[in-house]
């Protein structure tokens, strides 16, 4: 993240990997997890470094998108957010 980070006043770190489909095991959704955590981790580390004045973080699609519902051509807003057990990803 260090090239990345290094001379920017400015960061915004725009989600994580999104699989395609849902983990089949524990294991599986643990390691998307792992690696979604250490990703931003490392961009706040290098942040912080380089001495970034601000840091967005933004959640993924994968947070609003519901799998039992249509979202085709739909605008999604704040009241689309899937429960748990309907969720694309193991977000």
């Amino acid at each position: 993240m260090d090239n990345a980070v290094k001379d920017c006043n400015y960061v915004i770190h725009c989600a994580s990997f999104v699989p395609t489909s849902m983990p089949k095991t524990q294991a599986e959704e643990d390691a998307i997890v792992r690696l979604a955590v250490e990703g931003t981790i490392n961009v706040l580390k290098a942040a912080q470094k380089y001495k970034v004045t601000r840091v967005v973080v933004t959640s993924s699609t994968a947070a609003i998108i519901d799998r039992t519902k249509s979202f085709k051509g739909k605008v999604m807003s704040e009241k689309d957010w899937a429960l748990a057990e309907n969720a694309t990803s193991a977000y």
